[in-house]
């Protein structure tokens, strides 16, 4: 029998794309393939060649035993994962941006202090333990982790971190103060810095502005070029819907105008951000077919600017990664890490799976003033595709990892919910152009 997870994609240029959720192949064929692959139409070397490629079982028990060894094999590689600790040494902010889902406890006044530190490496300590991870990397995050009103609390976090032994892997901050922060970071050896810019001066200064509507763009400017001398990876995203895509190209101009693209420290990306305007914002890509047109339209029409941005699409990373050459199949047996190797420290001594629900009463667990683990972290923790009905018997759940779980738990009240919306229908939309643009002109 054909794997009942196998999707084909009709290509621009008459081919076929066949995409594999369950093994992760990848081939590109004639139509005259894709028929005798679909009606089993083979001889018997050209059956036994698609067999080991994964496209036919001897039944749908031997392809439901395959996809449990898949899941089986994601869970045991999890042990070889770090632990991921996000930081938020703050809640406090020094933007107002238009689209901030942090916006009721920005002016709340949370800060870590010493002691909250010292509490939080026991913490980490002891989930090193308990959990067996072998390695810590760390991430701080906010609010705005680098207020220079927190120097000596970074600095603490900073020097703790280090003489552990701790990676530091990575500082998300807004790029206000990064010029400030430069020699700090870079003799603590912070390994990348993520920095928003949502456009050109006169677009971003609309949308991520300080307290009283001044812009930020020439400072944020400023701050980049002063990391990049020092040899810091710096990595911009863009928080891009159906009005500033229009004008992301220019943004592209200026990289270059810069230099930026020409420096091997540098990388640019962008995220989906849903409804900015009434402040709901998308860190975990939504599928909405008419959005990722109308942003497709503009790549499209702009690729020779936009071409070396990181396109980042749900479901389709390692279909890039093998037309491109750069990787193999890495399935999805949950969306993200949430609550499995990641863990989100507040300054209030609280303990989040997802960083997008922070400061709200969703908290899975306590460092202060002991670690301890609610329920909820348990369902976090076993929230696989194995785990949620309506997603094993899905096509696409190696792929989709049963979508976002916050996104789930906020629309259903439950994390054993998927939250996939409209699936195949934004990968039709996406594989095309990705082998357009990726794979044909390369």
């Amino acid at each position: 029998m054909i794997c009942s997870r196998i999707m084909y994609f009709d290509l621009p240029d008459g081919n076929v794309l066949f995409v594999n959720s369950l093994s992760g192949a990848v081939d590109l064929v004639d139509k005259t393939v894709r028929d005798k692959i679909l009606t089993e139409n083979l001889k018997q070397e050209e059956y036994n060649y698609w067999k080991k490629r994964g496209y036919f079982f001897e039944n749908k028990a031997a392809e439901i035993d395959a996809l449990k060894k898949v899941v089986k094999i994601c869970k045991l590689a999890l042990f070889h994962e770090p632990l991921l600790a996000v930081i938020i040494p703050t809640y406090n902010c020094n933007l107002r941006c238009t689209y901030c889902y942090q916006r009721d406890v920005i002016n709340k006044n949370y800060n870590m202090n010493f002691k909250t530190i010292d509490l939080l490496f026991v913490a980490i300590e002891k989930l090193l333990e308990e959990k067996k991870f072998k390695k810590v990397s760390l991430l701080l995050y906010g609010g705005e982790p680098l207020l220079l009103s927190n120097k000596s609390i970074i600095l603490k976090l900073l020097d703790e971190a280090y003489k552990r032994g701790y990676s530091i892997d990575s500082v998300i901050t807004n790029g206000t103060t990064l010029k400030y922060w430069t020699k700090i970071l870079s003799k603590y050896k912070v390994k990348s810095i993520q920095v928003t810019i949502d456009g050109v001066k006169k677009i971003h200064d609309k949308r991520r502005m300080f307290k009283g509507n001044k812009g930020t763009f020439d400072i944020i400017v400023e701050g980049i070029n002063a990391s990049l001398e020092a040899g810091l990876r710096i990595a911009t995203r863009a928080n891009i819907d159906t009005e500033n895509v229009k004008h992301i190209h220019k943004l592209s101009d200026f990289y270059y105008k810069e230099g930026w693209f020409d420096n091997n420290n540098f990388s640019a990306s962008y995220g989906i951000t849903m409804n900015p305007i009434r402040g709901k914002s998308d860190l975990c890509t939504r599928d909405d077919p008419n959005t990722i047109i109308k942003i497709l339209n503009n790549i499209e029409e702009h690729w020779k600017k936009l071409y070396k941005w990181g396109f980042k699409f749900d479901r389709v990373e390692h279909i890039i990664s093998v037309l491109t050459g750069r990787g193999s199949f890495k399935p999805k047996a949950w969306y993200c890490n949430a609550g499995k190797n990641m863990f989100v420290f507040d300054p209030m001594g609280k303990i989040y799976a997802c960083w997008e629900n922070v400061g709200h009463d969703q908290e899975i667990g306590y460092y202060i003033p002991k670690l301890k683990f609610n329920e909820i972290a348990s369902q976090w923790a076993e929230r696989t595709i194995d785990n949620i009905p309506e997603c094993w018997k899905c096509k696409m759940n190696l792929l989709c990892g049963g979508g976002c779980g916050y996104e789930a738990y906020r629309k259903f009240n439950t994390l054993m919910s998927l939250a996939c919306h409209e699936p195949e229908a934004v990968m039709r939309i996406i594989v095309p152009f990705i082998y357009k643009h990726l794979y044909l002109k390369k």
